[in-house]
């Protein structure tokens, strides 16, 4: 009766634990989730004045005979910004982690 007993006790505090490490885990999510959406439009509209500059670049300064370096080096920067972005973005809210505090 004694070890049945230490065995539900036992339970319990496993129980009690993962119950608080899944609310500690909310808890980061939900103050994860502004900085991330803030990030993401902050990008946004980043890309949106970056393209805006180069087509007023291209209409005006360059007739749009931009040369091929030129493009390159602006495709190429946009590309790595987003990739960046989204990789820290990622890195804020890992899927295992999460999912082993819900199988866990």
């Amino acid at each position: 009766m004694n070890i049945a007993m230490k065995e539900i006790t036992e339970q319990a505090e496993q129980a009690e634990q993962a119950e608080q490490a899944e609310q500690a885990e909310q808890l980061l999510t939900k103050r994860r989730k502004p900085y991330a959406r803030s990030i993401l439009v902050g990008l946004a509209i980043q890309v949106v004045i970056v393209d805006a500059m180069f087509a007023a670049y291209a209409i005006k300064g360059a007739h749009w005979a931009i040369p091929a370096a030129t493009m390159n080096v602006w495709i190429g920067a946009a590309a790595i910004q987003v990739i960046g972005v989204v990789f820290c973005v990622t890195r804020m809210f890992p899927v295992g982690r999460s999912q082993q505090s819900v199988s866990g």
